[in-house]
């Protein structure tokens, strides 16, 4: 996937994998090192350093007791991620897909 920067994005999925094998997560590189994240921890990796942050708390939980509480309060402040985001997520998986299927890129629009 190329960004509108230039910045070329790779997204990889499989089903191969044996239950209870895999991994979740983003790593962005850069000149600068590495950023490794998964819904337990981030790993910050630099010429010479390492950075590790350990969620203790479920990531999961921790988002279903937001989102129960913004429909219980109507306050949704704490809500990181909204509809919004999750329509740019869904267009984004289906080019992906499209774009399989084709053998060739798709586009997106800058409106969505």
């Amino acid at each position: 996937m190329k960004l509108r920067n230039g910045i070329v994005a790779n997204i990889s999925n499989t089903c191969i994998l044996p239950e209870s094998v895999g991994k979740s997560g983003i790593t962005l590189f850069t000149n600068q090192g590495m950023v490794d994240w998964s819904p337990k921890r981030l790993e910050i990796k630099m010429k010479g350093s390492t950075a590790d942050y350990i969620d203790t708390v479920n990531p999961y939980q921790t988002e279903n007791e937001v989102f129960i509480n913004a429909v219980r309060t109507g306050d949704p402040s704490r809500i990181l991620s909204d509809y919004g985001d999750a329509y740019k997520t869904h267009k984004v998986t289906t080019a992906a897909l499209e774009s399989a299927i084709k053998g060739s890129p798709v586009k997106l629009s800058n409106a969505f």
